[in-house]
């Protein structure tokens, strides 16, 4: 035994005896002095807030100010700090205080931390953020623990929730007491594709008689990190240009119109002096992932507007605004498509020369989606213009909005009224095409993509919105000049009221060769269609026209015709042919075996077990089936079904083991039911463990369903495993279906 360590909250307490005393201790044993009252040379705390820009900026032997700081203690990952000393004299480190070098020259730095307390204590410093890794880094630095002190190195994100640090990983951290004299802590950081932090932890500080501690010096970080922070380059970005400084006149409102985006549409960025603009997206590349939102299926159509920002962003944000409008004699409306990810909140505004705002709106993510926006402004006698600007987000997943077809509607005082325009009415859109609903779909198809109305109700083809209907091609109409030359007979009719959208969606392709999709269509003046498959779509520029997509795959795919409209509108498509090869589109019954059935031998099949919310633990492949052990803490697992459709009853079968009293097997309509809307197939009450062979009856509404393994009697009665050997389905009179 060589020292006692008792580390109080501030060095500015030593005017305490008992510190002093322990001060004393370590400067008579290892011949170290707090220096700068204990405080770390951190630099400015706004060199914490942007990313470093080179890794030797983390380079730190505490001679100088580095970026390198104390965690504010959070009571889980932290409880203490570290604090900052000099060797004041020549004196070798004790043999007790392993494995960093023994002697040292007068006046090396170091950081410290330690504590005499029963319950273990930790301490983390924390480096500035580092916008992403590519390969491996290598972590380097001179280190000495005593009496159970032990270390660690942590990859977490740039930014805190709640308070917290969040753990990316745990690299490998082979730094500990019995490591060889004069031993070098390395540690190898894997590739990091987001922001993130290095974080150094000490932990098992401990032992009330004699105490413990760890000591730090000469960190090293090499590794080469991306020269901007990953949002830079989302979405395919490129900039937007710089306003002209005398824009062309403004004949109409509609010339503000901007249905995709591009530098020739009159919407720039602000003046604001900042580095953080909108830009304009070419792509759609982890949108799903950037769009924490429910209706993240959804996306821009064409090229986008968008502004990505996360808590690290350097501010002021741009505002996004529009050409100055002299001045209008009529209301004017802004209709607009907008998503956000979840937290995001968005400031629209009309604003003055002076940039004051007359009227603003005020949109949150839940407001985003494929359908149009639209806000109206009172006329006004003077220069205007319409802005938006992101006003707040969440600080840890970062802020982003993106916006598109952008559409002005209303009067310039230099223009003259309009006469009163008729506007096609809904009913005369249904009368003119004779619409009527598709036929009922009794669950067979043509097994290939190709689609003529006038002979089959094209049922390979899904209806999303149920707004596609059979209808005849009006003859001699002046409100819809069809074609016949191209167009006559059945349609298929998708309408839309308003503003609006529809989706039609092929059954899936297993795979095609050089497949040429060609659609013939027709649309009215406010309509607009396009075909898509593979991240790739067609756009139908005119009002009548044939569209051809090629696609090759070796991997399952779907095609879709997507329609939108600004107003009362209606789309037909006369046929859809195909030519090139493709694998024939699977039967109703194929795709449900193919997506219910599984012997969980090597495979999850078309099951997902990925955990959902907080508490949820994934199922494991074994040799009986897939199996699941839950307790107290991690109480719930979820197997879930891909999608599929059934047009008359059927049994779903379930054989599965249940080991524990108190665990519960649920049949839930999806992932993320809540228990009270499930069914309950097996109970709590388990005496012994048992094998079930289970049985539930699913009807034609049914789309898709999750088997939820449930423990919330953890507490009680201990782990509870659960084994799923096998999962089929029979029909309604439980004749076999899937062989």
């Amino acid at each position: 035994m060589f020292l006692l360590l008792l580390f109080i909250p501030a060095l500015a307490q030593a005017c305490h005896h008992q510190f002093q005393k322990e001060l004393r201790y370590l400067e008579l044993y290892l011949g170290i002095q707090p220096e700068n009252e204990g405080q770390l040379p951190v630099k400015h705390a706004s060199r914490f807030q942007q990313y470093i820009t080179a890794s030797q900026e983390l380079d730190c032997k505490f001679d100088g100010e580095c970026l390198w700081s104390n965690l504010e203690n959070d009571g889980v990952l932290d409880s203490s700090d570290f604090w900052y000393f000099h060797k004041s004299d020549k004196k070798r480190f004790p043999t007790q205080l392993q494995p960093g070098k023994r002697k040292l020259p007068k006046g090396t730095h170091f950081i410290v931390t330690g504590n005499t307390t029963v319950q273990p204590q930790s301490a983390i410093i924390l480096s500035a953020p580092i916008p992403c890794q590519k390969g491996e880094g290598r972590l380097a630095f001179n280190y000495w623990l005593y009496n159970f002190a032990q270390l660690q190195v942590l990859v977490v994100k740039a930014a805190k929730r709640r308070g917290h640090l969040q753990i990316i990983g745990k690299p490998e951290t082979d730094c500990h007491y019995y490591r060889p004299k004069d031993d070098v802590c390395h540690v190898t950081i894997p590739h990091i594709d987001e922001p993130f932090r290095i974080a150094i932890r000490a932990f098992s500080l401990k032992d009330h008689v004699v105490g413990s501690m760890a000591l730090l010096n000469d960190i090293s970080y090499n590794a080469v990190i991306c020269e901007k922070s990953p949002l830079s380059n989302l979405f395919e970005a490129i900039p937007i240009g710089e306003r002209a400084a005398q824009p062309s006149r403004m004949y109409t409102l509609s010339d503000m119109n901007c249905v995709e985006a591009s530098n020739t549409c009159r919407w720039r960025n602000g003046k604001d002096r900042t580095n953080t603009k909108w830009k304009i997206g070419r792509g759609i590349e982890r949108w799903n992932e950037e769009m924490i939102v429910s209706y993240r299926s959804s996306r821009p159509i064409g090229h986008f507007f968008f502004l990505a920002v996360d808590s690290l962003t350097a501010k002021p944000f741009a505002r996004f605004e529009s050409d100055m409008i002299p001045c209008t004699q009529k209301a004017t409306t802004l209709s607009f498509q907008y998503w956000a990810k979840t937290g995001t909140q968005v400031e629209v505004c009309s604003i003055d020369e002076r940039g004051v705002p007359l009227s603003c709106a005020y949109l949150t993510d839940e407001d985003g989606g494929d359908k149009p926006i639209e806000i109206v402004v009172d006329p006004y006698g003077k220069p205007f213009r319409f802005s938006f600007e992101i006003i707040t987000f969440d600080q840890f997943s970062g802020g982003l909005v993106a916006i598109n077809n952008i559409q002005l509607k209303g009067v310039l005082c230099s223009e003259k009224l309009p006469p009163v325009s008729t506007t096609i009415s809904p009913n005369t859109i249904a009368d003119s095409f004779a619409l009527t609903p598709r036929p009922i779909f009794e669950g067979s198809y043509p097994l290939q993509l190709g689609c003529d109305w006038t002979s089959d109700p094209c049922f390979q083809w899904v209806d999303e919105d149920g707004k596609l209907f059979v209808g005849k091609a009006p003859e001699d109409s002046e409100e819809f000049p069809f074609p016949e030359e191209l167009i006559n007979g059945n349609v298929g009719a998708i309408f839309l009221n308003g503003a609006d959208t529809a989706i039609l969606r092929s059954r899936e392709v297993p795979c095609a060769w050089d497949l040429e999709i060609t659609l013939t269509y027709w649309r009215s003046e406010h309509g607009f269609i396009r075909v898509c498959a593979l991240d790739q779509c067609v756009d139908g520029g005119k009002t009548e026209g044939k569209i051809s997509l090629l696609v090759s795959s070796m991997r399952p795919f779907e095609v879709t015709i997507e329609a939108r409209s600004r107003g009362n509108a209606i789309v037909a498509i006369d046929s859809i042919l195909t030519e090139g090869e493709a694998c024939p589109i699977k039967t109703l019954e194929q795709t449900l075996c193919d997506n219910v059935k599984c012997d969980f031998k090597g495979t999850f099949c078309g099951y997902s077990t990925n955990p959902v919310s907080t508490g949820d633990l994934p199922l494991q492949l074994v040799t009986k089936g897939a199996t699941v052990t839950i307790d107290e803490k991690h109480n719930r697992a979820v197997l879930a079904s891909s999608s599929f459709e059934i047009v008359q009853p059927a049994l779903l079968l379930l054989k599965v083991t249940q080991e524990t009293f108190g665990s519960r097997l649920l049949l839930c309509p999806d992932a993320k039911s809540e228990p009270d809307a499930c069914t309950e197939l097996l109970g709590p009450i388990v005496l012994s463990p048992q094998t079930r062979e289970l049985s539930f009856p699913l009807d034609p509404s049914t789309r898709r369903f999750a088997i939820v393994f449930l423990h919330d009697k953890g507490a009680q009665f201990g782990e509870a495993t659960f084994t799923l050997h096998s999962v089929d389905v029979k029909t309604g009179d439980n004749y076999q279906l899937c062989f």
